[in-house]
């Protein structure tokens, strides 16, 4: 297989309440193979593929994978911490037929303050044990909360 073209990027959308919404994603893989997209890249870096729940990025995988049917090749995005979970997850890329993976560096994703207050704030409703918080070298600040 050789990739050439234009590579579409799909987001990965969401329904109201925040599961993956199957039918805007199969037709947006419709669309860009429709409007000429050479090759489709679900779950890059505009598809949340660092973000999603191991079930979620299966069943976009899956989906997009068997949606696209052999219409255009496609080019799964895998973003993970450790190299044995990268690993696993192309193994799975690769038992549904994607024809190519894109794996993309953790430290890719940049995350603004707000993200971080977010992720701290959510923490603090579970009311868990004393949290402590480090962001990265970019701004090295460190956090203590306590509930």
């Amino acid at each position: 297989m050789k990739l050439h073209g234009i590579i579409g990027y799909p987001v990965t959308p969401f329904s109201d309440d925040n599961t993956i919404n199957l039918p805007v994603l199969k037709q947006m893989l419709d669309l860009l193979i429709e409007n000429g997209c050479d090759a489709i890249a679900p779950l890059g870096s505009t598809g949340e593929s660092a973000y999603l729940e191991w079930d979620e990025w299966c069943l976009v995988a899956k989906t997009s994978i068997e949606s696209i049917n052999k219409r255009a090749p496609v080019i799964i995005g895998i973003s993970e911490l450790t190299t044995d979970q990268a690993i696993k997850k192309a193994k799975i890329a690769q038992s549904y037929g994607a024809d190519a993976l894109m794996v993309i560096p953790v430290s890719y994703w940049k995350l603004t303050d707000q993200e971080i207050l977010n992720i701290i704030k959510r923490l603090l409703r579970q009311r868990l044990c004393q949290l402590w918080c480090i962001t990265t070298l970019q701004r090295v600040v460190l956090i203590y909360l306590q509930n």
